[in-house]
């Protein structure tokens, strides 16, 4: 899925797996991406990336388990 970023800041997912090599990966316009990949059921998995204003970015996964978290944090003096 596409999103948007609201302003200058940070995109942070954390989503459970329930078998090995799963995945959970954020990546920018720009080609700058981060990927968790499991090593096995119930492994954390964890990715942020940097972004700024209106700057698109995308979230794929093919992890299995519940979406733990999925925000956006504001950088400091942007809210």
């Amino acid at each position: 899925t596409e999103y948007t970023a609201p302003a200058n800041g940070w995109v942070t997912a954390w989503k459970k797996a329930t078998t090995s090599n799963q995945y959970l990966h954020i990546n920018n316009n720009l080609g700058l991406g981060w990927t968790s990949y499991s090593t096995g059921n119930g492994s954390n998995l964890i990715t942020s990336l940097p972004v700024v204003k209106n700057q698109k970015f995308k979230v794929s996964y093919n992890a299995d388990g519940e979406v733990a978290h999925f925000r956006f944090i504001y950088a400091e003096g942007e809210q």
